[in-house]
């Protein structure tokens, strides 16, 4: 069952990045939520990506409290362990 939502959520977060660039060059697409929340949700299977988002939102606050909530929803959501 792990190995199932490991798959499904790196396969939803892939396709979430895909649909945000596309966002980014058509203007009728939101790009950035979209690759917001494709990267969480790569995030949580992979210690790589989750290091480089970390990184990244340790120097805005604004972003890291937004990124913090979001994650916290969908570990949540989903049944990840805090």
């Amino acid at each position: 069952m792990k190995r199932v939502k490991q798959v499904t959520f790196g396969f939803l977060g892939i396709i979430l990045i895909v649909v945000g660039l596309a966002g980014i060059i058509l203007p009728i697409l939101p790009g950035w939520p979209l690759i917001f929340g494709g990267l969480i949700l790569l995030s949580l299977e992979s210690p790589i990506i989750d290091h480089y988002i970390n990184n990244l939102v340790s120097k805005n606050r604004h972003l890291e409290h937004y990124y913090l909530k979001s994650r916290f929803w969908v570990r949540n959501r989903f049944g990840y362990e805090l």
